[in-house]
């Protein structure tokens, strides 16, 4: 008999197969989210890319990023939302003029800004700022 546990953490899913002994902790990605992922340089495909500066002990960020995974499925198919460490990605922040968590920077494929700002609440406020 298998059995099988399943445990959601900020919008990916975990899961064991018990009766299995191939790996202990495998990762299943929801179908949307490959439009929201931690930042990577070379993951910057499309001309809608939006870099979100997050920490860790910032109450709004966490607020935006539950808001975010809680509406995977409602990114559009041509955005891709990355999550940057605030407190790691210092010459990130450099780069985009970023002085203060919770702000987002969407930028080109090439990684050049295209626009920057605070304070977005939900994943619709995120969309309906792009240009």
């Amino acid at each position: 008999m298998i059995s099988i546990i399943v445990i959601v953490v900020g919008g990916i899913v975990l899961w064991q197969n018990l009766g299995s002994r191939a790996t202990d902790n495998q990762v299943m990605q929801n179908e949307s989210s490959d439009q929201y992922i931690s930042y990577s340089k070379n993951a910057l495909t499309s001309n809608k890319n939006v870099i979100f500066f997050a920490a860790s002990w910032c109450s709004t960020c966490r607020s935006l990023d539950k808001a975010i995974n809680s509406e995977l499925s409602k990114i559009p198919v041509d955005l891709t939302i990355f999550k940057a460490d605030y407190d790691k990605e210092t010459s990130l922040k450099q780069k985009y003029g970023v002085t203060f968590q919770h702000t987002l920077v969407q930028v080109d494929k090439e990684g050049n800004i295209i626009k920057k700002w605070s304070g977005s609440g939900d994943l619709s406020d995120i969309v309906s700022k792009l240009e």
